[in-house]
């Protein structure tokens, strides 16, 4: 399957009419979408910027940055990691999925 291709038909979809039909492909379109991101995904790709915080943390640490510039960058990975989440979730096909990933953020809820 072709991303673009995907993208155009629901991009030719979200300007079309609103009709039940087209909203339920749109529907199936971003599921295919999600699921097709997350399969082509490649691990440098879900977190593209932790390798720039950790080596930000060392300056951090050194005292060479200051202490706003880490918390920006620590901001971003945070996002990147919701937005992985987000595709992870989506890709599922399964409740059991659903909850695998559910007791996964509760555990992580337990950190704190």
């Amino acid at each position: 399957m072709d991303i673009n291709a995907i993208n155009d038909a629901i991009k030719t979809l979200e300007e079309s009419e609103t009709t039940v039909e087209n909203v339920q492909e749109l529907a199936n379109l971003y599921t295919v979408r999600d699921k097709l991101s997350l399969y082509n995904m490649k691990s440098h790709d879900s977190i593209p910027h932790y390798h720039e915080y950790k080596n930000l943390k060392i300056k951090f640490q050194k005292n060479e940055v200051p202490e706003e510039i880490i918390t920006k960058s620590c901001k971003t990975v945070c996002n990147e990691i919701m937005q992985l989440f987000q595709v992870f979730h989506a890709g599922t096909d399964t409740d059991s999925e659903r909850d695998e990933i559910h007791n996964l953020i509760k555990s992580l809820s337990s950190l704190y």
